[in-house]
């Protein structure tokens, strides 16, 4: 039976996958290029886990996904992209937003992106109840099996003195220039309770993560 990642890979318009990835398919990387500086995080997937994990790229200057809204603040709101990996009937939808030197606006980019993937989600489960299936050979019936968790990820300079978000500022973490163990499971960040109710990690630009550590 296919996955839930292939069937979204199946769905969504080829010119949002992201496939930045090694000849050998294991390592992936997402990348921000700012005024000529271009950071990297760098995501390390087991074997088992390269076909049970897809990549999306909605914040993309060339592909608007609002266009129906106008250019108002905060209506087009989107975080740079979104992992989805399955785990037996688990599936962890992973959202990624890579900042520099100022943060600012994180928590609500995660947030965008949580109801625009939500969207998706609730969007294939309607079909799902159509009469015409025709578009998929994905049992969909398994939809209802599924167990969906948000999981946000900042990924920022190591220099950073501190993070802001709506409610108070976070100090910036001390981290060992070692390699994270691939079974060492990240700490996630201390928030007032949001109001998606997502787990979320503030990670480094430059290193290694396996994407085990985060579910």
């Amino acid at each position: 039976m296919r996955s839930f990642p292939s069937l979204l890979n199946s769905v969504v318009s080829k010119k949002f996958h992201y496939f930045k990835k090694s000849d050998d398919k294991s390592t992936v990387y997402f990348e921000e290029s700012k005024n000529e500086i271009k950071e990297r995080a760098t995501f390390q997937l087991f074997p088992q886990q390269i076909s049970e994990t897809c990549f999306f790229e909605f914040d993309k200057d060339d592909s608007e996904i609002y266009p129906f809204f106008e250019t108002k603040a905060g209506l087009r709101v989107k975080n740079d992209f979104i992992l989805v990996h399955q785990k037996g009937n688990n599936i962890y939808i992973f959202l990624i937003e890579l900042k520099s030197t100022n943060p600012t606006g994180y928590l609500t980019q995660l947030r965008a992106g949580r109801q625009f993937f939500q969207f998706i989600i609730d969007r294939i489960k309607l079909a799902s109840a159509s009469e015409s299936k025709s578009w998929t050979d994905f049992d969909l019936k398994e939809l209802e099996k599924f167990q969906f968790t948000y999981k946000g990820i900042l990924f920022r300079k190591e220099d950073t003195e501190n993070i802001t978000d709506s409610r108070k500022t976070i100090p910036k973490r001390k981290t060992s220039s070692k390699e994270e163990s691939r079974h060492t499971k990240l700490k996630k960040i201390p928030i007032d309770k949001n109001e998606d109710g997502f787990d979320i990690y503030h990670q480094y630009y430059n290193h290694e993560y396996y994407l085990s550590q985060f579910i």
